[in-house]
C-alpha cells in the first residue's frame, strides 16, 4: 500500500462495474498509512466509493488515514467502508449519501465498520438504501472481522432506507466497546420494504442488533461493552415512546425495548432523547439545527473536542 499520500479537489466519477458489484473508487489497503482524502466529489462506483483496510487474510493494517470534507454519492451501491484492517482511520466532515439508490444492487448502508479503533464524527448521512451506519463483525473470505472501540460521535443521520444504527455480529465475531453517542439519527426507516425498513412487530426500530448468526449471545442486561448515550433518535414524531432498540438473538426469542426500558435496562444506554430536531431543511439536505432545536447544548462533553454553549449539540452541527 502506498503511504503520505494526498487526493484532493478531485472529481471522481464512473469506477468499475455496477452490474458485477465490482470496482472502488478509492481503495486504501495493506501498509498503507497517513493518507488524506480531502474535498473530493465521487459518485458511481461499481462496489463503493471508498475502502479503506482490506479484508483478506495476508492484508497488513493501515493506520491513521484521513476522510474529510468529501461529498460522496453512490447510485451503483456501497458509499464508505472501513473494513478488516482499518485502523484508527478519521472520516469526518463528509455527505455520505444516494447508497444503490439506482437498483441495480441490494440496499446499502451509508457507512460500515467492520474494524477496530477507529473515529466517525461530523458526518451527513441521508438518503442511503439501507441503515444509516452499520457497525458488523463477520467472517467474510476467511477473515474474522471484528468492530470494537469505535468512536461514533455527532453524525446527522436522517432519511436512511434502514435503521439510523445497526449492530451486527455474526460467526465468532465480536461488536464490542464502540461508543455512539453526540448524534441526530432523525427520519429513516423510509424503504417500503418491510424487512429494509427494519419495520417488525408492529414497530421501526431505531437501533437494530442482529446476533442471528453469532454464535453465542451477549450476556444478558449488556450491549457487550458497546454504548449509546447522548443520541436524539426516533423515526418522526408519531414514533416516539414506540420501538427504539431491538436485539434480535442466535436463539429464543427477540428482545424489544422503547428508549425508556433501554435506558432502564442497559448501564450504558443513557441520556438519549427523541423530540424533532428541527433542522433548518431536511428535505432540502440542510441538517443545520434551528435555534429552538431541543439538540442544541445536548451533548455530552468529549475530552479534547471543542464546542460552543454550555454543551455540545447534537449532530454534525454545531450551532450555538
Amino acid at each position: 500500500g502506498g503511504s503520505d499520500n494526498r487526493l484532493e479537489d478531485s472529481n471522481i466519477q464512473r469506477c468499475g462495474n455496477a452490474a458485477a458489484n465490482a470496482g472502488d473508487c478509492i481503495w486504501i489497503a495493506d501498509n498503507a498509512h497517513r493518507n488524506v482524502i480531502v474535498r473530493n466529489t465521487a459518485a458511481y462506483g461499481g462496489h463503493g466509493i471508498i475502502v479503506t483496510g482490506g479484508d483478506k487474510t495476508s492484508v497488513q493494517p493501515s493506520y491513521d488515514n484521513v476522510v474529510a470534507l468529501n461529498d460522496f454519492a453512490n447510485p451503483w451501491a456501497s458509499n464508505t467502508n472501513l473494513i478488516g484492517y482499518a485502523r484508527r482511520t478519521v472520516i469526518e466532515c463528509n455527505r455520505l449519501h444516494s447508497a444503490s439508490t439506482s437498483g441495480i444492487n441490494y440496499p446499502r448502508t451509508g457507512i460500515q465498520i467492520t474494524a477496530d479503533s477507529n473515529i466517525v464524527r461530523y458526518n451527513e448521512i441521508f438518503a442511503n438504501t439501507a441503515d444509516g451506519i452499520q457497525i458488523a463483525g463477520y467472517t467474510y473470505q476467511g477473515l474474522l472481522q471484528y468492530a470494537r472501540s469505535n468512536s461514533v460521535y455527532n453524525n446527522t443521520v436522517w432519511g436512511n432506507g434502514g435503521a439510523g444504527l445497526q449492530l451486527f455480529q455474526a460467526d465468532a465475531s465480536q461488536v464490542a466497546n464502540n461508543v455512539i453517542e453526540n448524534n441526530i439519527f432523525w427520519g429513516n426507516n423510509t424503504s417500503s420494504d418491510p424487512t429494509t425498513s427494519r419495520s417488525y412487530n408492529g414497530s421501526y426500530w431505531d437501533i437494530w442488533v442482529d446476533l442471528y448468526h453469532a454464535i453465542s449471545d451477549w450476556p444478558a442486561g449488556s450491549l457487550n461493552g458497546n454504548v449509546v448515550r447522548n443520541n436524539l433518535a426516533a423515526k418522526d414524531a408519531a414514533n416516539i415512546g414506540q420501538g427504539w432498540l431491538i436485539i434480535v438473538p442466535p436463539g429464543g426469542n427477540n428482545r424489544y425495548y422503547t428508549m425508556a426500558q433501554a435506558q432502564a435496562t442497559f448501564p450504558n444506554v443513557a441520556a438519549n432523547l427523541q423530540p424533532d430536531p428541527l433542522f433548518m431543511n431536511a428535505a432540502g439536505f440542510d441538517f443545520r439545527l434551528q435555534a429552538t432545536s431541543p439538540a442544541i447544548n445536548a451533548g455530552l462533553v468529549i475530552p479534547g473536542i471543542p464546542y460552543l454553549g454550555t454543551a455540545p449539540d447534537l449532530g454534525a452541527h454545531e450551532m450555538q
